[in-house]
């Protein structure tokens, strides 16, 4: 990468950018830094991105980007390459891969008010949705604190995903893979083993002694339903999320999407198990009711 041919042709550059992220990327008045919890100094060479938006570099490291997930995995990848040839550089990335040999990192991209975390962008023009499990506080003399984003980031990718979704921008637009419909399970099986978000209305909360389902449909043994561990739902309580707010209401829904195979009564036949998300924060979980 030749970071000062980036610069003479930032001009050319922002022009071709969406009003949204030429807002982000060059010089509206945001806060560039939100997403970025060490400095981003060090130019990186990214030979190719994948096709789930994950960046190889030339030093042969795989990078992750913490904090997000596609809608559209592809259209991700694309903007994420374009992102990519103009410049990028490197932020926090952790110390050892993960059992893919992938590193989570934060990655950035110039703008003409400073560096600007790639996410941003991602979220802003409607290619990524936040991943709201990834917020992780700060860890006191850690050296590379890139296991989840912080609160600040969560607030902004929130704000700008949910104008992305009004605006129905880039993978927000019809027809959209996202957000999924709670009463479609055969679709959403689909989605086995990625993070997703689900819209659906809360038609029961069952709060049992370990576990509290909250429940999109009526067959218990195949209609999608949203898992919360008694100690989660406790803490969950803190911040608003009850029975009595969510019983009735429309509400989104974000996490990985899994299938659970439910054993017994006679439901179970032929159902295939039942999607589900396990939340374990509040902000994994809004009422769309309000909006």
């Amino acid at each position: 990468m030749i970071v000062h041919w980036f610069f003479s042709s930032r001009v050319r550059l922002c022009t071709a950018l969406s009003a949204v992220t030429a807002a982000i990327l060059c010089g509206a008045n945001v806060a560039v830094a939100a997403c970025l919890s060490v400095p981003a100094d060090r130019a990186i060479e990214v030979m190719h991105v994948e096709g789930d938006g994950e960046l190889v570099l030339a030093d042969g490291r795989t990078l992750r980007l913490v904090g997000v997930a596609p809608i559209d995995a592809a259209a991700m990848a694309e903007v994420i390459r374009r992102q990519a040839a103009t410049g990028a550089y490197l932020g926090g990335v952790a110390d050892k891969p993960d059992r893919w040999g992938r590193y989570d990192a934060q990655v950035a991209v110039a703008g003409q008010s400073g560096l600007v975390s790639l996410i941003e962008p991602l979220v802003a023009d409607g290619f990524a949705i936040w991943r709201a499990d990834s917020v992780a506080p700060p860890r006191r003399g850690a050296r590379t604190p890139v296991t989840g984003i912080s609160e600040a980031c969560a607030a902004r990718l929130a704000a700008l995903e949910a104008g992305a979704r009004r605006a129905v921008r880039g993978s927000w637009a019809a027809p959209a893979p996202m957000p999924l419909l709670a009463e479609d399970v055969p679709k959403l099986k689909q989605y086995q083993g990625r993070f997703v978000v689900v819209t659906g209305r809360v038609l029961s909360v069952n709060e049992r002694r370990a576990m509290t389902f909250v429940n999109f449909g009526r067959v218990w043994s195949r209609d999608f339903f949203v898992e919360i561990a008694r100690a989660d739902w406790e803490k969950m309580a803190e911040d608003g999320i009850s029975a009595k707010t969510l019983e009735g209401k429309r509400v989104m829904v974000r996490g990985d999407l899994m299938i659970r195979e439910i054993a017994g009564g006679r439901e179970r036949r032929d159902t295939g198990g039942a999607p589900a998300i396990r939340l374990s924060v509040a902000r994994s979980i809004s009422v769309l009711d309000m909006d």
